[in-house]
């Protein structure tokens, strides 16, 4: 392929992408008050949750790939993306959950504000929050999501941590990996999911990086203490040492503590050591440890 050929082809694809981005970006209606994105194709009036992320994440990426829209491309992320912050932040629940996903006529579609047994929306919001301080956005219009989202991860402490330290799917609906046979199927509050334990870390170690560029240490340091626990916990219970891969962990054990009817308390003696066991199902989430940066080195 000449240079000539190959940068015609490059400036085609910045061409279609732009055209792309044009159906993607969304303005105000009905419920939702600001600017938002949808995921494409026949989501037409969706903020998904981690769509929204991957979406947002792709416009900054334009922004160095094409030189000559870098301004449309950088105005954009922070407009749009702004704008579904100040959305969830909007129809945040009053336990600091947020909604799984919005559209103009309902603002929860899976009860995520209205139950403690559903989903949380997926955390990405740390992530949507840094590609804005990224772009320049300001201390005083960052502070006020991070406050947000510490109401947020609370809520994920207060709902979906296990005593092992993992974060736990509170049911298998909209989980974002479809026929995860670690996760559909599985009973409430068992499955210690690798996908949302590494976004959650993820999340936490993004959102700590803007809170010291905004000069909120005090939440810096509690994002980075939240994070810690989360790779000591994944590194412990979901590193397979002779496999070298990281399994989703079934949460779904206790120590029976019924007595029998005749021999008293079987196990009282018997108590297990071990607060979860691996699913040992080889599934693409098991990278997800190393993306995150939380993996120790453990080959």
């Amino acid at each position: 392929m000449s240079a000539l050929n190959k940068s015609d082809r490059m400036a085609s694809l910045r061409q279609r992408l732009f055209e792309a981005a044009q159906t993607v970006f969304r303005e105000p209606a009905g419920l939702l008050k600001h600017p938002y994105v949808h995921p494409g194709g026949p989501y037409g009036d969706n903020q998904w949750d981690w769509d929204s992320y991957g979406v947002l994440k792709a416009v900054s990426c334009m922004i160095d790939a094409d030189p000559d829209r870098r301004e449309y491309w950088r105005e954009s992320l922070i407009r749009h993306g702004s704008g579904v912050l100040d959305n969830v932040v909007d129809w945040q629940g009053k336990d600091g959950s947020f909604p799984i996903l919005m559209t103009p006529e309902d603002t929860d579609w899976f009860d995520s504000t209205k139950s403690s047994q559903e989903n949380l929306a997926k955390p990405v919001y740390g992530l949507i929050l840094q590609l804005l301080a990224e772009q320049g956005v300001s201390a005083d219009r960052l502070l006020p999501w991070c406050e947000a989202l510490d109401d947020y991860y609370g809520c994920y402490v207060d709902r979906q941590k296990h005593e092992s330290g993992l974060y736990v799917w509170a049911n298998d609906v909209a989980i974002g990996t479809d026929d995860d046979p670690t996760g559909y199927g599985r009973p409430p509050f068992s499955s210690a999911s690798t996908l949302l334990n590494s976004f959650l870390y993820a999340d936490l170690r993004a959102a700590q990086a803007v809170a010291e560029l905004a000069g909120d240490s005090v939440r810096a340091k509690k994002w980075a203490l939240q994070a810690q626990e989360i790779a000591e916990a994944v590194n412990s219970y979901c590193w397979d040492p002779r496999d070298g891969f990281f399994y989703t962990a079934d949460a779904n054990c206790s120590h029976r503590k019924t007595p029998h009817r005749h021999f008293g308390m079987l196990h009282e003696n018997l108590e297990p050591f071990w607060k979860c066991l691996p699913l040992k199902i080889l599934y693409w989430t098991g990278f997800l440890p190393m993306w995150s940066g939380l993996s120790l080195i453990h080959i």
